[in-house]
């Protein structure tokens, strides 16, 4: 089995082509088809089957993935359903830190109160976001540095392009992102098998 991937089922085919088999999700169900006919000396041959299997709870619909063994046997396969509430990878994070997640968007706020937007640099790469200031200040022949670092590790669905971020009145900083749309579970998807 494929690492990370729940196995649904499997089903013998020995007697199938890949290209003789088809499979669809449809309404959270799995519909398995297979016709395979042959000619030979003595008249011709017909065989077919027809599964249909309901989608566990708790599983992706868009990532089921079909295989053939080289013994002939389907393995129906999807990764498990992401949390709805993802929980964001936060370092260095104060109790004043606040960040939610939820279908439509990523959004966090920090407090940079000691700091003036031009000490503050908000950086991503890939899907981590992170957040930077420093402020440094001579007084009486002594030197003094303040810094502030965040790194938080985004869910993979976070549209990092159009990450934007401001500083409120009150030393706020908000950095919000949408997440990218999701495929409908119940939309039908035809799938290709595919061969070890």
């Amino acid at each position: 089995m494929s690492s990370g991937k729940t196995l649904i089922t499997t089903l013998d085919v020995t007697n199938y082509r890949p290209e003789e088999i088809s499979l669809r999700v449809e309404n959270r169900k799995i519909h398995v088809d297979g016709k395979h006919h042959s000619e030979g000396k003595y008249g011709s041959e017909t065989s077919e089957f027809h599964r249909v299997f309901a989608l566990p709870e708790g599983i992706d619909p868009s990532s089921v993935s079909s295989r053939i063994t080289h013994d002939g046997v389907l393995h129906v396969e999807a990764y498990k359903t992401p949390t709805q509430d993802l929980d964001i990878a936060l370092l260095g994070c104060s109790s004043q830190d606040v960040s939610r997640t939820d279908d439509k968007k990523f959004a966090v706020t920090l407090n940079v109160s000691d700091f003036s937007p031009d000490e503050v640099e908000v950086k991503v790469k890939g899907n981590e976001l992170s957040v930077h200031a420093v402020r440094e200040k001579q007084e009486g022949g002594m030197s003094s540095s303040r810094q502030f670092h965040r790194h938080f590790l985004l869910p993979k669905d976070v549209d990092m392009a159009k990450v934007v971020s401001r500083i409120d009145k009150q030393g706020q900083l908000h950095i919000e992102a949408p997440r990218l749309e999701q495929i409908p579970s119940n939309r039908e998807r035809q799938l290709k098998i595919t061969r070890d």
